[in-house]
């Protein structure tokens, strides 16, 4: 039992560790120093580096492809022709630092207008959760024109991308904090529009969200997930937009959803 909480612990630790190094803001940085510029589909990348930047670029391109299909909203294909998202890729955490203006605790950074992404060679799980996780953001403030995206609609999703949702620790972790009633109500989820300061309740707002982004996705019909997505865009609530969207399971509107969540969780996870 000492094990297990040791390394429950330390799981907890990298996680949020992860969930910290991941830093956004909207202030704009002109100058960059690398030389290269590697062009994609959707991406342009900045670069010294050419099997890192074809690397980190076709990546990209894939979780593009793949948050897309996930929004699943019709017409709904940013960073087309003329725009697109720039990739700055650094050759270490010290250049990156200092000509992304990062924070130190950082190992990626995006920014939205433009979008462009600051990230550095040799960063944890810059491939599988970093480039995801980021991409997303970026991806939601194009198709929310920038407007404010709920919370926790905005890092789950993110976290969702993210390759390491569908380890099983993360799950079994939400699971057995569901059966013991201990979890974030879903009303006061989806009003926050600060992140909890206590590191139980901050894992449990990343698990929580990215698993009813989960929920809404694989057990309901996953075509009506865009729908739900545009009429948040659109300005509905979140209870106003699962009773338009899913008009036979939540007519009673969070109170319904949290119910048939907690059943998915039981049952599936």
């Amino acid at each position: 039992m000492h094990i297990k909480k040791i390394a429950l612990v330390v799981m907890i630790s990298l996680i949020l560790d992860l969930s910290s190094s991941l830093y956004a803001q909207k202030e704009t940085v002109d100058n960059c120093s690398l030389p290269e510029i590697l062009k994609r589909m959707h991406f342009v990348v900045y670069h010294n580096d050419y099997q890192a930047a074809n690397n980190i670029s076709w990546k990209a391109e894939y979780y593009y492809k793949r948050i897309l299909r996930h929004f699943n909203v019709e017409d709904f294909h940013p960073w087309e022709k003329d725009k697109k998202c720039t990739i700055y890729i650094f050759e270490s955490k010290d250049s990156f630092i200092k000509e992304a203006d990062a924070p130190e605790w950082s190992d990626g950074l995006a920014r939205y207008n433009p979008p462009r992404l600051y990230v550095y060679k040799g960063s944890r799980n810059l491939i599988k959760n970093i480039l995801p996780h980021e991409i997303t953001h970026l991806i939601f403030s194009e198709f929310m024109d920038r407007n404010e995206i709920p919370l926790w609609l905005n890092e789950g999703m993110a976290q969702y991308e993210e390759e390491k949702w569908d380890k099983g620790y993360s799950k079994r972790y939400l699971k057995n904090h569901i059966r013991r009633g201990i979890y974030i109500k879903l009303d006061e989820l989806f009003n926050m529009k600060d992140y909890p300061k206590d590191e139980e309740e901050r894992y449990l707002f990343y698990l929580q969200s990215a698993s009813i982004i989960d929920y809404l996705r694989k057990e309901q019909i996953a075509s009506l997930f865009g729908e739900f997505l545009t009429k948040i865009k659109e300005g509905k609530s979140v209870e106003d937009a699962l009773k338009q969207t899913y008009q036979w399971k939540f007519q009673g509107g969070i109170p319904d959803l949290e119910e048939r969540w907690i059943k998915y969780i039981k049952t599936r996870y």
